[in-house]
């Protein structure tokens, strides 16, 4: 009988051996011999590798009524053994590049165990303490590369470093975790500038200023060629020999220093002509 489970009969072992009743003959009054051991039961071999017995509970001596059996009771409890169970939490950091592509994902390991006790009857498993850290008790603090001209977000929060964190448990169980890193493209800001090399000032009015993110097109509301243009209506002549020219061209983006602006300047000398009586010019000419 399984003490553990309210005496019930045990028909079989865990692996389907049958348990066959065992005939214990003998004479009116004489002893009984029984023990339950590999000697007088021919279950005991394969009982042994599951049930411990609790007790036996068997008369001492045949009775005299030949119509009714008399009957040896064994109770067992079932066996256990110690084990090691395992566990593992991970942690995933993806870091997603400015351009959209995943090019790095960072995989870091808590590894966890502790004893366990299983029932070699049911397998049942029993915890005995907690989880124990089997080596680092934390996933350790890692540093993204960052990408100049962008802010860095972890989880969607501007920052450096993905802390050193302990992993959480719940329903008994460390719990894996997920890190997302992306980029932010910072402000950038570029401006158009045309110089009048006879004062040595700004020419009035011709700045043009635009705002941007990291590597957008830069695109000016009026085009600094078209300035050009209407500067020389009005008299200037674009210097292309000076050296600190520098021409917007189309297609230009943002640069990745959101701490310098962008510069495109253009340096104009005055025109000249000879006017006289007979030859009368305009700004223009």
């Amino acid at each position: 009988l399984d003490a553990d489970e309210n005496n019930a009969p045990v028909p079989s072992t865990p692996d389907g051996t049958v348990i066959q009743n065992v005939e214990i003959k003998g004479v009116t009054g004489g002893k009984i011999d029984y023990a339950f051991d590999a000697k007088h039961d021919q279950n005991y071999t394969a009982i042994s590798k599951y049930y411990n017995v609790k007790s036996v509970n068997a008369p001492s001596t045949f009775d005299n009524d030949d119509d009714k059996e008399q009957s040896v009771y064994v109770y067992l409890t079932h066996r256990t053994e110690d084990d090691s169970a395992h566990a593992t939490a991970t942690r995933t950091i993806n870091v997603t590049t400015p351009d959209g592509k995943t090019t790095n994902s960072v995989k870091q390991e808590v590894n966890y165990k502790r004893t366990v006790t299983k029932d070699l009857v049911t397998g049942k498993i029993v915890p005995l303490g907690q989880w124990q850290a089997d080596g680092a008790s934390a996933w350790k603090e890692d540093t993204p590369k960052p990408q100049k001209g962008y802010t860095m977000l972890i989880d969607g929060v501007a920052g450096t470093k993905i802390a050193q964190k302990t992993p959480a448990f719940k329903d008994d169980e460390p719990v894996d975790e997920t890190v997302n890193v992306t980029y932010q493209a910072d402000a950038q800001e570029a401006q158009a500038i045309f110089y009048d090399e006879t004062t040595g000032k700004e020419i009035s009015n011709t700045r043009e200023i635009v705002n941007g993110k990291t590597d957008e097109t830069i695109s000016f509301t009026k085009d600094p060629n078209e300035v050009v243009k209407e500067l020389e209506k009005q008299g200037y002549v674009f210097d292309k020999d000076n050296a600190n020219n520098n021409v917007f061209v189309a297609g230009t983006t943002y640069d990745k220093n959101s701490e310098v602006h962008q510069y495109f300047k253009y340096y104009f000398k005055h025109a000249t002509t000879i006017v006289t009586p007979d030859n009368p010019k305009t700004p223009a000419d």
